[in-house]
């Protein structure tokens, strides 16, 4: 399993959230005012095998912290990845980072 946490301005929230949606195969999300998970499943033909991922964005005060996770992309007796779960997290990271820098919005990992 891999995670990634990060942390941005809070007055993004929205946008983020819909930017994401529209951007990853998510099939999963539950949302109130101030939290968002959105979860999703994914083949990954180098493991053959299916990937998990979710993350959470929530609110606190000026502040979005973002857990990015993904996990189950192994295969095989010992249950190797193959680095999908990591490239997962890259792309998810880049779409934050780069819609961030769009939006003047400065981001950092935690």
């Amino acid at each position: 399993m891999r995670i990634l946490k990060l942390k941005c301005e809070s007055s993004i929230f929205r946008p983020l959230i819909d930017f994401l949606e529209t951007n990853l195969s998510c099939t999963y999300k539950n949302e109130d005012d101030q939290a968002v998970l959105m979860a999703g499943e994914e083949y990954r033909f180098r493991t053959n095998s299916q990937q998990l991922y979710f993350m959470v964005i929530r609110k606190k005060d000026a502040d979005l912290f973002i857990d990015l996770v993904c996990g189950g992309g192994g295969g095989g007796l010992f249950s190797i990845s193959w680095g999908s779960e990591g490239a997962f997290i890259n792309k998810a990271e880049r779409l934050i980072t780069g819609f961030c820098k769009d939006n003047n919005v400065m981001v950092t990992r935690i």
